[in-house]
């Protein structure tokens, strides 16, 4: 018995056990089909049921956490995606979403340090996370409404459910989108909103802001099956182009969305064909959808999430022209100065060609907010301007259009106070832009990072840009007013343009000139292979104006820049382990400019010293007491293998670095960690290491080996483990000769 005694147990825990597993993947699955069919709502239900059984599943948590998302419902979804945001195991993808979430709900602290920690985990350059990190830092600026926007709630255009994506159409008339109740006895219902499906209605304009009840738009096969959306109508060819949601018949569950056209007579106002596809890049696997084409007929800008190597993130903007057989062309991404790795949509052509459009993955105030970018005379696209309060809120604000002269629009937002969903706002804008592009006088190329300044010569108010990879700025200003622009950059000349404003956008180009045209060429390279060292970051300042710039090496190792004459230069080199796990010592140098004349290149080479013979301890479990720097016994141990290792290489020389957590100052960090390099330093002499082989380092909190960003009162996202991981100490191996030579 006593033998038999395990195998049973065994089968009574089986007996147990089997049901409950075989319950949580029969919920698992039918979850993901209610997932699939965008019945959120339910699909939320079942997941909650099934991770009951099964507390610890990543997959449940994170499919719980995107249903909230998906329903909008952002305070839950902050909840959800808080420990997948730290959960390893998770995708990483979920930190992006908690960063968002939080912005959403304006916590903007802490999603400014939710995109760095994503940023940081990715390990990958990101313009637009780049770009909302500076958003979350620059809220006085989004948020302060100059007057330049009058908006009003269209509550006669609005209805207690989702309205949105106003188009301009024949006669003055205007179309909407919306899921509104049709009062049918009978009414067929979205699974995602539960309510009827989205249709396109027509409005007349009576007068300026002023409009008549929407109807439905009526046509041959129009209003059919599924939603009708978001729509772009053509004055010269007479089209109007629709989205239009498909089935799949493969796969029934899965509906995307297609483009679709119908042509109308703009006499009778009636339409004068089927309504049949648009365009021959629809596809049963991806969505095509909110069109918005020129003025001409020629080009057409949509969003899609179809597969393509540059396709930055869920829907991008895409833009595609018709050849003169009428065919509309292979589309093209307008790449990641426009698309981001959250959603780039709705897109809109201005009468002045500015590009409006609404995304989650740029600098903004949360949700979907309105940005502005202009096409710059090379063809790229300035980077995205977010056009702020008050049409931009922390909820989602998105289908932003706008008449021919620029100045009455129409935007859909879900924002407070509104009628339903989403509702149709109207503005007046009683700002023009001015648009421009910072060039090197000789060499006609674009010049980023210049910053550039608007100053308006009446009230002497300004504001700053700060010019992209293209050399584009963009600033709001007031018609007919007299400005300044002015611009500085190191290494150029600070130049003034004077700028009279008048209706409409004011386009210039700015040329500046190098001061002395005396250029750097910094050569970074290993002290002792002389191989060009990739990955190398460092800082250039001026020491005469305090002016600086950072720098990041490529794989040649080199670095340019503009200087000045007769300036004196301060180059300041760093090298942390990258993807090639080589730790560099960090270099200083000061050159001089002053006997170069027009044209001269000062070259510098700057050697660091890595770890030549390959060997770094790194001791990982070395605690210290809170204010404390003494050896406690159980580092001990370990500074007893570096004494060992000391002694048996007598050549070796060493720098002991120290770091600490994130929590505390810079300053008091700072001073902790020497002390703690120190008293290292000290019991490696105490045990026969001459103080001469020694180089104690304290780097405070500055070199995290997790980041773990700290807020002012000492708390943050990292678990008191992954603190003690950043309160290490590291030993860097020199060779005799590269110590002697710093020294």
């Amino acid at each position: 018995m006593k033998k038999l005694l395990p195998h049973i147990i065994l089968l009574i825990l089986l007996l147990v056990i089997a049901p409950m597993l075989f319950a949580q993947k029969v919920l698992t699955s039918y979850g993901d089909k209610q997932f699939h069919a965008f019945k959120f709502k339910d699909a939320l239900e079942t997941y909650q049921l099934a991770l009951k059984k099964d507390k610890d599943n990543v997959y449940l948590q994170m499919r719980i956490a995107d249903c909230y998302r998906l329903l909008g419902d952002h305070i839950a979804a902050e909840k959800a995606y808080a420990p997948l945001a730290e959960n390893n195991a998770a995708d990483p993808i979920n930190k992006f979403y908690y960063a968002q979430q939080l912005r959403y709900n304006k916590k903007y602290d802490l999603a400014g340090k939710s995109f760095e920690s994503y940023l940081t985990y990715t390990g990958k350059p990101n313009v637009s996370i780049q770009q909302c990190i500076i958003g979350t830092k620059e809220l006085g600026k989004l948020q302060y409404d100059d007057g330049r926007y009058l908006i009003e709630n269209q509550l006669h255009l609005s209805s207690e459910g989702s309205d949105f994506a106003p188009a301009y159409f024949v006669d003055k008339q205007i179309l909407l989108t919306s899921n509104r109740d049709q009062h049918r006895p009978v009414m067929r219902r979205d699974n995602w909103s539960g309510r009827g499906f989205l249709r396109l209605y027509s409005s007349s304009s009576l007068s300026t802001q002023v409009y008549t009840d929407p109807k439905l738009l009526k046509a041959r096969n129009f209003n059919n099956k599924f939603h009708e959306g978001p729509s772009s109508y053509c004055a010269a060819t007479h089209e109007l182009f629709i989205t239009r949601s498909n089935s799949n018949k493969k796969k029934p569950e899965t509906v995307k969305t297609k483009l679709y056209k119908i042509v109308c007579d703009p006499q009778y106002g009636f339409f004068m064909s089927e309504v049949s596809e648009a365009v021959p890049f629809n596809s049963n696997e991806y969505s095509v959808m909110h069109p918005t084409v020129t003025s001409d007929g020629s080009t057409m800008y949509f969003a899609s999430d179809m597969p393509a190597p540059e396709a930055q993130g869920g829907m991008d903007i895409y833009v595609t022209t018709r050849a003169a057989s009428g065919q509309w062309g292979t589309p093209k991404n307008l790449g990641p100065d426009i698309n981001s790795m959250g959603d780039d949509m709705f897109p809109f052509i201005s009468g002045d060609s500015a590009l409006y459009f609404s995304s989650d993955g740029h600098a903004g105030l949360g949700g979907l907010d309105v940005y502005r970018s202009y096409m710059l005379p090379d063809g790229s696209w300035s980077r995205p301007r977010n056009i702020g309060a008050p049409v931009n809120t922390n909820y989602d604000d998105f289908s932003y259009i706008m008449d021919e002269k620029g100045v009455n629009g129409m935007f859909a937002s879900d924002r407070a106070g509104g009628k339903g969903g989403d509702d149709i706002y109207s503005f007046v804008r009683k700002e023009i832009n001015i648009v421009g592009q910072v060039v090197d006088r000789d060499t006609h190329l674009p010049v980023e990072d210049v910053k550039v300044t608007l100053k308006e010569t009446d009230t002497g108010l300004s504001t700053d840009d700060q010019s992209d990879r293209h050399g584009g700025f963009c600033f709001g200003a007031r018609p007919r007013t007299q400005y300044t622009l002015s611009t500085s950059k190191l290494g150029y000349a600070a130049r003034e343009v004077p700028v009279i404003t008048r209706e409409g956008t004011t386009r210039r180009i700015i040329y500046i000139t190098r001061i002395g045209a005396v250029h750097l060429l910094v050569n970074i390279e290993d002290a002792v292979t002389h191989q060009p060292v990739n990955h190398a970051t460092g800082v250039i300042t001026d020491m005469n104006t305090k002016e600086n710039a950072q720098f990041r090496t490529d794989a040649t190792g080199i670095i340019y820049a503009d200087i000045v004459v007769g300036h004196q230069y301060k180059i300041d080199v760093d090298k942390i382990p990258a993807e090639d796990n080589k730790y560099y010592l960090s270099e200083v140098k000061v050159v001089s400019s002053e006997t170069l004349v027009n044209g001269d290149t000062l070259k510098v080479t700057m050697g660091l010293h890595q770890n030549t013979i390959n060997y770094t301890a790194s001791l990982q479990n070395i605690y210290f007491d809170l204010d404390k720097w003494n050896i406690r016994p159980d580092a001990a141990v370990e500074l007893d293998k570096v004494v060992t290792a000391m002694k048996d290489h007598p050549d070796w020389r060493v720098q002991i670095s120290a770091h600490t957590d994130c929590r505390e100052s810079e300053s008091y960090n700072m001073v902790l960690s020497q002390r703690r390099a120190n008293s290292t330093a000290a019991y490696l002499e105490q045990h026969g290491i001459q103080g001469l082989r020694l180089k104690p380092v304290g780097f405070g909190k500055t070199r995290p080996a997790i980041f773990c960003d700290c807020t002012p009162d000492g708390k943050s996202g990292c678990s008191e483990e992954q603190h003690q991981m950043n309160r290490r100490v590291e030993f860097v191996i020199l060779n005799t000769d590269a110590l002697s030579e710093r020294r």
